[in-house]
């Protein structure tokens, strides 16, 4: 008897998406400006034209590009009374506006697929990581999380209807 042998095709490796800001760049946090505090860079993915985007005392981090790759969200402390807040960023002369402001650390900052709403953990309610959702402009925000579960890292599905969260 005679064998046939037959192949199967394996499916041509995709690469992972990178999820970057218009013109393809990349956000990432450094601490190599000259005071040592931890601030927001971008890059091209080649590596080149790093250029520092924020400037002001303490430490930044977790940035999270819009959507439309327009903008940033990052965290860093709210001063005084306030922990650690999520702020916005557009790239215009004008400063980061603060969009939690907040008692309680706020931080793992996710924009929706549509841009409209970020979900985010937050502290402030019984000092447990729990989620919350906002509006894009701070306002409407949300507890999200119920009763006393642990929650964190929120993730938004691409129908922007369910929450993923840790």
């Amino acid at each position: 008897p005679t064998q046939t042998l037959t192949s199967t095709l394996s499916p041509t490796p995709q690469p992972t998406p990178t999820f970057t800001g218009s013109g393809g760049l990349i956000a990432f946090v450094s601490d190599r400006s000259d005071d040592g505090t931890f601030q927001i860079f971008t890059m091209r993915p080649d590596g080149s034209e790093v250029t520092q985007i924020t400037f002001d005392e303490g430490d930044k981090s977790q940035p999270c590009w819009s959507p439309d790759g327009s903008e940033l969200l990052f965290v860093a402390d709210g001063g005084g009374s306030l922990g650690l807040e999520i702020y916005r960023y557009d790239f215009s002369p004008a400063l980061p506006l603060n969009l939690t402001n907040s008692a309680g650390d706020d931080y793992d900052p996710a924009w929706s697929y549509d841009g409209t709403k970020i979900a985010f953990t937050s502290e402030r309610v019984n000092g447990l990581r729990q989620v919350f959702v906002m509006n894009d402009d701070g306002s409407d925000q949300q507890f999200w999380s119920r009763g006393y579960a642990v929650e964190f890292e929120p993730y938004w599905s691409p129908e922007g209807d369910v929450l993923a969260v840790v």
